[in-house]
């Protein structure tokens, strides 16, 4: 799991890990890589005009793997700007034929989505479960994609 935290502080916890702190303008990114089903951003925090850069970077290098599969998950997101929401169109749009591209979002980036109509972009789910059993169909199998020249 890789862990991006801008804008504020990082404790690291006694088993070396990092406890994420929070504080205005901070954007915490957690990225699982679940191999051949694809990758899971876990997103904390703030996404404005400040912080949505470093998401594009986080989105951005997911995409550049190809994965079959992306998650944001924004369960965590505390406040979603039209910067961040520039961020997922932009993703959605890199992540091409062969990647599902879907969205976790309820609480404060939920309604940005729906009032915008950002969500008629790409799938919206309440939760991951929920989003992990509706895009799974939707995959390509590995040996069935052709990677982008």
């Amino acid at each position: 799991m890789t862990a991006f935290v801008t804008g504020g502080d990082a404790e690291h916890g006694a088993d070396g890990g990092v406890s994420m702190i929070h504080q205005p303008g901070t954007l915490t990114v957690e990225v699982e890589d679940q191999r051949e089903h694809g990758r899971i951003l876990t997103i904390g925090g703030e996404v404005d005009i400040l912080t949505a850069p470093q998401l594009a970077r986080a989105l951005d290098l997911a995409v550049a793997a190809h994965p079959s599969r992306i998650l944001a998950d924004l369960s965590g997101v505390l406040y979603m700007g039209a910067a961040g929401l520039t961020v997922l169109l932009r993703a959605h749009a890199a992540a091409g034929p062969h990647t599902v591209f879907a969205v976790i979002a309820n609480g404060a980036a939920a309604r940005p989505l729906r009032v915008t109509d950002v969500d008629s972009a790409f799938a919206v789910y309440p939760n991951r479960e929920t989003a992990l059993a509706c895009t799974a169909a939707m995959l390509t199998p590995v040996s069935m994609r052709s990677e982008p020249s």
